[in-house]
């Protein structure tokens, strides 16, 4: 009987502890309400030929000579297109630096004439999107 006891105070004792933990950590961190939430995108962004264009378009137009043969190379591209349509900012993530380079230069060539259809919120109005498109190039 006294085990129960012990047992069941000390998990009394753990729940009151973790609820005094989190409403401290809660308080910590206030809502900064001058900052506004992101929008809802209700129609992303698009290249003008599409999404799945744009990663063959990037496939064909990429230069190979600096990778290694018989490997497969594996990216994210993350694109910032602003409510015009222009790309403001390119970002790529991948384990292979000099891939990152290479396609962070192609996309640059491939974007540099071209708008893309900016993303539209519930209203229809254009807003600043986030694009992100993984990618996969073999090189034999």
């Amino acid at each position: 009987m006294q085990k129960i006891i012990v047992i069941i105070s000390l998990l009394s004792f753990h729940f009151g502890i973790s609820q005094t933990i989190r409403n401290e950590f809660e308080s910590k961190q206030p809502q900064d309400l001058n900052v506004p939430p992101p929008p809802n995108i209700t129609f992303p962004a698009q290249y003008p030929t599409g999404n799945k264009k744009f990663i063959e378009e990037i496939k064909a137009n990429i230069d190979r000579t600096g990778l290694e043969t018989n490997k497969t190379y594996k990216a994210k591209i993350i694109l910032k297109i602003e409510n015009d349509g222009e790309v403001l900012n390119i970002s790529i993530y991948g384990s292979d630096e000099n891939f990152n380079k290479e396609l962070k230069k192609t996309i640059q060539n491939i974007t540099q004439q071209k708008k893309w259809t900016a993303g539209k919120n519930k209203q229809g109005e254009n807003v600043i999107d986030i694009v992100a498109l993984p990618i996969e190039i073999k090189r034999k």
